[in-house]
């Protein structure tokens, strides 16, 4: 019997170590639990990190390109511009020596004309007589004829 008894104790001290152990087993069981499902919240948020630095590096990559590309057109158009303003240069340069060509070449037909008029003028006055041109009060001596200033002047400036 004492057999009995003490495989009872035993069995009751194996019983009691047991139930003593189940409590903080069960803690454990549920901390890991919690731990498991905050693993796996992590795996998806990891998961979600790693979508979403994909999904950016694949955007970034699209503005470089976007960006290579406007900068290639504002190149392109700088490079138009430029050939533009020379030719509005050139056409400016050109322009202002035609001009200049065109006013000494009405300059010197002004002269040219001005001079015939008033030597013709200045002849009708001197064959006629004052008496017999009826066009003339005074004498031809008294007469001040005065140069017409060029046509162009200023323009060459």
């Amino acid at each position: 019997m004492t057999d009995i008894k003490a495989d009872g104790f035993v069995h009751q001290a194996i019983m009691d170590q047991l139930t003593f152990q189940n409590k903080p087993i069960r803690h454990l069981s549920r901390k890991l639990k919690e731990y498991e499902t905050l693993y796996q919240d992590l795996l998806g948020q990891q998961d979600e990190q790693a979508e979403l630095s994909k999904e950016i590096t694949e955007r970034l990559s699209l503005q470089e390109a976007f960006h290579e590309t406007i900068m290639k057109q504002l190149d392109e158009q700088k490079t138009k511009n430029q050939n533009i303003l020379d030719q509005i240069d050139q056409l400016r340069s050109s322009l202002g020596e035609k001009v200049t060509d065109i006013c000494e070449k009405l300059e010197s037909i002004y002269q040219l004309i001005s001079n015939n008029v008033i030597g013709n003028i200045i002849k009708v006055f001197l064959c006629l007589d004052s008496k017999d041109n009826p066009f003339v009060s005074e004498p031809v001596e008294q007469l001040h004829v005065q140069p017409v200033p060029p046509a162009c002047t200023g323009l060459n400036q």
